[in-house]
């Protein structure tokens, strides 16, 4: 829908989709990542994600090179998705030590909710996708990410999920100062 234009064809469509699909892999560790070495700064910590971050540069070139040949473009985004899922673990792991832990029920609970809200997201798109006659691209991604947003929303709201509330929370101070005072 985006990408298929001027000399950009169904075949370079399918190898960035193959490339993209590897990268998806890698999105919550990414931003874990970037919450992660956020948190050793705040404990005035910048040389253990910084080392950190080295030693899994050089994991993803390793990496790289084992997947390139195999899986092709879609290796070096595995390889990528791999090397800081495994930086998320080690620095995830470091930070919960320093600490003495967190709270791991609440953020269990909130994984969970996010899991419930994402498969009924999954069934909504899995049965519109079946039911979903032929339409024109654009139309079909805009019906397909209304549903899946909506969905997820919903279930989300349902299920209590405190991120959503904090959303809402965050929403209603952001109206309040946009509404002129008298």
């Amino acid at each position: 829908l985006l990408l298929q234009r001027g000399s950009f064809s169904a075949e370079s469509t399918a190898l960035t989709a193959d490339a993209l699909q590897f990268y998806a892999l890698g999105l919550v560790p990414h931003s874990m990542v970037e919450i992660l070495t956020r948190a050793f700064y705040a404990l005035h910590d910048t040389l253990t994600p910084v080392l950190l971050g080295l030693l899994v540069m050089g994991l993803n070139v390793v990496l790289s090179l084992i997947l390139i040949g195999p899986m092709q473009q879609g290796g070096l985004a595995l390889a990528n998705s791999l090397a800081t899922a495994i930086e998320m673990v080690i620095l995830g792991a470091i930070l919960w030590r320093r600490m003495g832990g967190l709270d791991d029920g609440l953020l269990r609970m909130s994984i969970v909710k996010t899991a419930l809200a994402t498969l009924v997201m999954v069934a909504a798109l899995v049965g519109l996708l079946l039911g979903l006659p032929p339409l024109p691209g654009a139309a079909r991604a805009v019906i397909e990410l209304s549903v899946g947003a909506v969905a997820f929303f919903v279930a989300a709201l349902l299920l209590g999920s405190p991120e959503l509330a904090m959303l809402q929370r965050l929403a209603a101070r952001f109206t309040i100062r946009l509404r002129p005072t008298a």
